[in-house]
């Protein structure tokens, strides 16, 4: 699998989220967009497979009762139909399959 950058621009996805870049794998089968976001607070079911690797702050992450804090160089894997929850300032790169484009 290649995985090239591409020319996205950063957007703005809420007051409290903009994604800085995304990356589209060639083939569409996954992405990886940074996303930075600031006091931040979600609750859902996840609609899709993703991983977020921190790549700086703090990220409160409760998932299936479990309450843990992750920092600058930890990562979770989140699998499709998990109820979670993220709360905290932070900066990660999220791995989405499928792609967030194709949703």
């Amino acid at each position: 699998m290649v995985v090239k950058n591409s020319n996205t621009p950063i957007k703005k996805i809420s007051d409290d989220k903009k994604s800085l870049k995304e990356i589209v794998n060639l083939d569409e089968k996954v992405t990886l967009n940074v996303a930075e976001v600031t006091d931040y607070h979600e609750k859902t079911k996840a609609a899709y497979n993703r991983i977020y690797y921190i790549s700086d702050g703090l990220m409160q992450l409760s998932i299936n009762g479990q309450e843990i804090q992750l920092q600058k160089g930890d990562a979770c894997f989140v699998e499709k139909g998990m109820i979670f929850e993220l709360a905290g300032t932070f900066t990660v790169i999220i791995v989405s399959q499928p792609p967030l484009h194709l949703l």
